[in-house]
């Protein structure tokens, strides 16, 4: 079974440059309107997920010092969770490969790619756990 009422994070530009704050709700996913699917990423060490949600709250919405990625002209919310995954391998949680640029834009447009499955003409290649799509970060393209 999968909990549709998740701690769910976003961030947003307050309209000058610069100026970034973090919206975190606890909410059913699926009523959002922007929900389409889930990409499970790989499996990471055992945590407890009061603890990442705590992780992630600390993270500053804004740039900083993280250079932006080739990929983007500008922040935004996938650069921050990016920014947040890479930290959560830098502790040893999570095996992405996302030490450098080149790694940190093939996991985006991977990311993108699986997500836009969803709008293909042929047969969903995830599966459905109690309404929601998901695909593996896995599946092959």
């Amino acid at each position: 079974m999968v909990s549709t009422a998740v701690k769910s994070y976003d961030i947003t530009d307050e309209g000058s440059p610069g100026t970034w704050r973090r919206q975190t709700e606890a909410d059913d996913i699926l009523t959002r309107s922007t929900f389409k699917c889930l990409v499970k990423l790989p499996d990471i060490e055992t945590i407890v997920y009061p603890d990442i949600c705590s992780f992630l709250d600390e993270q500053s919405p804004h740039q900083g010092s993280t250079p932006l990625q080739s990929s983007h002209l500008q922040w935004s919310c996938a650069l921050w969770i990016i920014r947040g995954l890479a930290l959560l391998n830098e502790a040893g949680i999570s095996r992405l490969d996302l030490e450098n640029d080149e790694e940190k834009v093939k996991f985006y447009r991977r990311i993108r790619a699986l997500g836009m499955l969803i709008y293909s003409n042929g047969p969903w290649v995830g599966y459905e756990v109690d309404g929601i799509k998901i695909i593996d970060y896995e599946h092959g393209l």
